[in-house]
């Protein structure tokens, strides 16, 4: 019986991220804010993004998993990916660095992970 009542709960927390996920990101005066596209979509104040390539390059090196994870995410355009919370300790542990590095893109991207 908790089984179940905890899978309910984190499937109504997903719900609830992928809906905000969704949502319209706004603009500083609250305006809805489009999409951006283009080699350079994330260039504001002159400091240009890292692109998805250029994250994957950094991340060869790694330790870790998570070049496969930010590939994924990449190739199936995805706003976020869940992922056990066991796995994000790992990262953070292992490489915090790098799990800072991939948080940072994943924010400028507009994605997220949801931890289960």
């Amino acid at each position: 019986m908790l089984e179940r009542d905890q899978l309910r709960s984190t499937l109504a927390r997903i719900g609830e991220l992928i809906q905000r996920a969704s949502e319209a990101r706004r603009g500083p005066a609250g305006e809805a804010t489009a999409p951006e596209v283009g080699p350079y979509a994330g260039e504001r104040a002159g400091v240009r993004q890292m692109t998805a390539d250029e994250l994957l390059v950094q991340l060869r090196g790694s330790k870790t998993d998570l070049g496969p994870f930010v590939e994924t995410m990449v190739r199936n355009q995805l706003p976020y990916l869940v992922v056990p919370a066991s796995a994000v300790r790992a990262w953070q542990e292992t490489e915090p660095q790098t799990w800072a590095m991939v948080c940072d893109w994943l924010a400028e991207q507009g994605k997220s992970v949801v931890q289960v």
